[in-house]
């Protein structure tokens, strides 16, 4: 592990503060977990970080810090001396830095820390993606409670409440294949866009990848040529057209912006899910998908 944030820190051109790993899931040793648990999550993980390196491109101050992969910088030798997180923190007045921990116990601990950064640092603050640095995570799946898991239940429950099954992708706690939990991250990245923006981002642009989502994994070979696809993508332009032409989205700058970068970055999402990069791993996703259907997978009884 140390090996490879070496290898990062060598080659990397930048020099941010921050840089992300995410989650990695198939060296994990999943010992008697039931094997179509494996297979989905495994599947839906590739899926997973495909997504996160298109968004990387663009914005990835959207991704969420993973707390088992995530690099800091604290300190460095600088020019004009050394850069140290430490020494900063006694310096700044901020009462939010000085008397708050860099990062609460339970859920976001890696978005708090992030903003705690931020708030520390203002506009020195840097994040890369890099999935290099991402370890292999323990999906919990003695805890499927969590969220990280996919299981037959959860297939069968997209069902019976969507009317497809792999909108169970868009159901794990952590995927970046979810319209919400997308918007919701342009809103923690920039919470001036307010609910309401998060809401129109959600509907305008990110509800097409899910879209998307669903027609790869009934259409494996599917290209970005495709005339669903195409369509797809006018469709957001539409939406997103209109909803730029609002009087929210015309009244708060900061909304207009995240609304023509969010449309960006979910063109660049859409070209990742339909590459051939993903190709073999839809096609497997949709058989086990035809096959938990079909009353072939284990546990189908399981609510």
């Amino acid at each position: 592990m140390l090996a490879a944030y070496d290898e990062i820190l060598r080659t990397i051109k930048s020099d941010p503060i921050m840089i992300i790993g995410g989650y990695e899931f198939e060296g994990f040793d999943w010992k008697t977990t039931d094997p179509l648990t494996v297979q989905l999550t495994v599947l839906a993980n590739r899926i997973d970080r495909a997504i996160r390196v298109a968004i990387s491109k663009r914005y990835p101050d959207m991704l969420y810090p993973s707390e088992p992969s995530t690099l800091v910088k604290v300190w460095a030798e600088v020019e004009d001396g050394a850069f140290d997180i430490f020494h900063l923190m006694d310096e700044t007045a901020i009462g939010a830095v000085r008397k708050v921990l860099p990062f609460d116990v339970g859920p976001l601990e890696g978005h708090n820390f992030k903003k705690w950064l931020k708030k520390l640092l203002g506009g020195d603050f840097s994040v890369l993606y890099d999935p290099r640095a991402s370890v292999g995570t323990d999906p919990k799946p003695e805890r499927p409670e969590r969220g990280f898991v996919l299981r037959v239940q959860e297939i069968l429950r997209a069902v019976r409440n969507r009317g497809k099954p792999a909108y169970a992708l868009t159901m794990q706690s952590q995927t970046t294949a979810s319209a919400r939990k997308l918007a919701s991250a342009v809103h923690m990245a920039n919470p001036k866009i307010l609910a309401t923006g998060k809401g129109m981002i959600q509907t305008a642009v990110f509800g097409h990848v899910e879209k998307v989502v669903i027609l790869m994994s009934e259409n494996p070979g599917m290209t970005a040529r495709d005339p669903r696809i195409r369509q797809t993508l006018r469709a957001m332009a539409e939406a997103v057209e209109v909803a730029a032409g609002t009087t929210e989205a015309r009244t708060n700058k900061d909304l207009g912006k995240a609304l023509a970068s969010s449309h960006e970055v979910a063109q660049d999402i859409i070209a990742a899910l339909t590459s051939k990069k993903l190709r073999q791993t839809w096609a497997e996703l949709r058989q086990v998908l035809r096959e938990i259907e079909g009353g072939q997978g284990p546990g189908q009884d399981a609510g």
